[in-house]
């Protein structure tokens, strides 16, 4: 079997997945996941491993805390959804995605166990693509012999198949409405599912959250037995803040270990230095079980990550930038660091987005700040429909469609002058596409030099 034949096999069980399976059966998730690795030998006992759920910040988290594991010597082993545009991206050891001959290898052994699986268990259900991804990710990490995996959750937390590892530390980042067809339709029964990931006993780490959600999360924890830590953008009671020093754009993080002075984080946006905080807060936690993770190292992290597809600079004249954001929340932040951090004179956007997202709240964030607007595909079999996108847009402007987002691109670039910012946003899948066809160059960090002038608005 070659690396396309395991591809395809793993991407067989996707119909038979989430976007068909009855509400009901959710609950069979994490143990049809725990028999699974039981028939492939346990992987996940041979490592010790850090949760990370959320609904914005996951995939950043997770960066942080295995750069500053891995500048601390540690071999660390890194699991993240959805790709952008390779589906290797999603395994990650010591900064390098796993290889095409390491898959096929793979699913050559995990293939016997699903099949097995569903022959002895059929009550647990059909297997997931997601699920056979993760067994086969928390495989490789037993095979390369990781000393530590940082697993990102993929949708809620008590019920998600990597609830099937028992985490030495837990971290919950930025909580608000997705997923609410499956997860709930309030912040409190969402926080209720980001909480499951807690354990009697061990540390969880928790950004700043929407006080709805502050609240469940501490009641969960409280009745679990974890020990709860939260961070924060000032003292107050938390156990973890952040200050700014705008004159050498760096953060001083706070906390019960004293101050670490003079942080560089290299993703953009005050959300990022809040990921950053809670990935602080949990390699702190994690040296007091033991890992010898020193200062420095957690400067070389903080400022090394690169994470693609967030606030990311595709190409400098005119301005591209492409984000992930696919909620109300994370577009109203991602606006907010575009306008920090960028000098632009008209902004035209980019949009596509799933089906499933709040797109009304993406629009009416985004909407009132574009000068001109393109809709098209996500890129992602489940992408909004343009009609009802460009609908949703239409009270901000005139709404151009284009069904293929290159066609997008190619329009907004004729749209843009020189001075102008093409802003390409709503989905993961549609910021993969602007990747592959801008070529990704120019991540930016704190480290780009960048022009920060006032808006042309306030100026001229």
């Amino acid at each position: 079997m070659d690396y396309q034949e395991a591809l395809s096999w793993i991407m067989s069980f996707w119909e038979l997945g989430r976007p068909k399976e009855e509400k009901a059966l959710r609950h069979l998730k994490v143990p049809r996941m725990r028999r699974l690795l039981a028939l492939l030998g346990s992987p996940h006992r041979k490592y010790p491993a850090v949760l990370v759920a959320g609904t914005k910040g996951k995939g950043s988290t997770v960066a942080f805390v295995a750069e500053g594991l891995r500048a601390a010597g540690f071999r660390v082993g890194r699991y993240t959804q959805p790709h952008l545009v390779d589906w290797r991206e999603r395994t990650w050891v010591d900064g390098r995605w796993i290889d095409q001959e390491a898959v096929a290898d793979l699913v050559s052994r995990v293939k016997p166990a699903v099949e097995a699986l569903h022959a002895e268990s059929p009550d647990l259900g059909a297997v997931t693509t997601y699920e056979v991804g993760t067994a086969l990710t928390l495989s490789h990490f037993a095979d390369q012999r990781v000393d530590v995996a940082v697993l990102e959750i993929g949708v809620g937390g008590r019920l998600d198949a990597l609830n099937a590892v028992e985490p030495v530390l837990s971290a919950v980042t930025s909580i608000s409405l997705d997923h609410t067809d499956v997860l709930g339709e309030t912040l409190r029964e969402i926080a209720t599912e980001k909480a499951g990931i807690m354990r009697p006993g061990k540390p969880v780490v928790v950004a700043p959250q929407p006080l709805e959600a502050e609240i469940t999360l501490r009641q969960v924890a409280a009745e679990k037995g974890a020990t709860l830590y939260r961070v924060g953008r000032e003292p107050g009671d938390r156990d973890w803040w952040w200050t700014e020093d705008p004159a050498r754009r760096t953060i001083d993080i706070h906390g019960p270990w004293g101050e670490l002075r003079g942080v560089r984080v290299a993703l953009l946006g005050d959300h990022q230095r809040d990921n950053a905080t809670v990935a602080v807060a949990s390699l702190q936690l994690l040296r007091e079980q033991g890992f010898r993770v020193p200062d420095e190292a957690i400067h070389r992290g903080l400022a090394g990550v690169e994470w693609p597809g967030r606030v990311q600079r595709l190409q400098s004249s005119p301005l591209v930038v492409v984000d992930a954001a696919h909620n109300r929340e994370s577009a109203r932040r991602f606006l907010e660091t575009i306008r920090k951090e960028f000098w632009y004179r008209r902004l035209i956007l980019v949009f596509g987005a799933s089906a499933d997202k709040d797109i009304p709240g993406m629009a009416a964030e985004l909407g009132p700040a574009a000068d001109e607007l393109v809709v098209t595909g996500s890129g992602h079999r489940r992408a909004a429909g343009l009609d009802r996108l460009a609908a949703e847009f239409s009270p901000y402007g005139r709404v151009r469609q284009e069904a293929e987002p290159a066609d997008a691109f190619r329009q907004a670039l004729m749209l843009a002058h020189r001075d102008d910012l093409v802003l390409v946003t709503g989905s993961v899948f549609l910021a993969g596409r602007a990747i592959q066809t801008f070529g990704g160059r120019g991540m930016v960090t704190t480290r780009t030099r960048r022009t920060r002038r006032k808006r042309a608005e306030s100026s001229e």
